[in-house]
């Protein structure tokens, strides 16, 4: 049995009826997702400030120093591994997303893939 909230109609699988007719949070902006992209570029704006002179602290380059001190035959496991994390789970996590019928996420983990190979050979040429 299924219990919808009150007020509110039954629109098709899964979604509600507003009264207009209109199906409930389609097409609508909505709060969270502006502050959700308010801060993902204060984070961006903050993170290329850092970065923008071009000095890497003491931390970073000990890092940096650990990851390429590493032997030279775990280079194609790791960039399978890369590979596989940036280009393959975004489209499989966009699957579930259509199971579930959230139709956003699905697009945007679908747009993601093709924008970062963009996005990064634009990188490139400007560096």
């Amino acid at each position: 049995m299924k219990v919808f909230r009150a007020g509110r109609q039954p629109f098709g699988p899964g979604g509600y009826e507003r009264g207009d007719g209109r199906r409930a949070g389609c097409g609508e902006a909505r709060p969270a997702d502006l502050i959700v992209l308010a801060a993902s570029l204060a984070v961006f704006a903050g993170c290329a400030v850092a970065a923008s002179d071009g000095r890497v602290g003491p931390a970073e380059r000990a890092v940096f120093h650990a990851v390429n001190g590493l032997p030279g035959w775990l280079y194609r496991p790791m960039l399978a591994a890369q590979y596989l994390g940036v280009l393959a789970v975004p489209l499989a996590v966009a699957a579930f997303a259509l199971v579930w019928r959230r139709w956003r996420l699905a697009a945007a983990l679908v747009l993601v893939v093709p924008l970062k190979l963009v996005l990064e050979r634009v990188a490139k040429q400007l560096a």
